[in-house]
């Protein structure tokens, strides 16, 4: 939730080697900016990044492991 320029993207994308990272970020300058960080994972689809917010997140078709949000309680 709220994955900003995609740093912590980079990071757990790299961790999963068998999983999808998926982040949602209401921003879209941040899904711009976090999807050409991770460009290369976007491409091989290990990286979902998409533009919602946390009242309406968008539909995704398997439940998540985990999820990580950071800084994000003000927005």
């Amino acid at each position: 939730m709220g994955f900003g320029p995609g740093i912590a993207i980079r990071e757990l994308s790299r961790r999963a080697t068998h999983g999808l990272v998926c982040g949602v970020d209401h921003s879209e300058v941040m899904v711009r900016q976090a999807a050409r960080r991770n460009a290369d994972a976007v491409r091989a689809g290990r990286v979902d990044l998409r533009c919602g917010s946390a009242e309406h997140l968008p539909a995704f078709k398997e439940p998540f492991d985990k999820v990580l949000a950071v800084n994000n309680m003000g927005m």
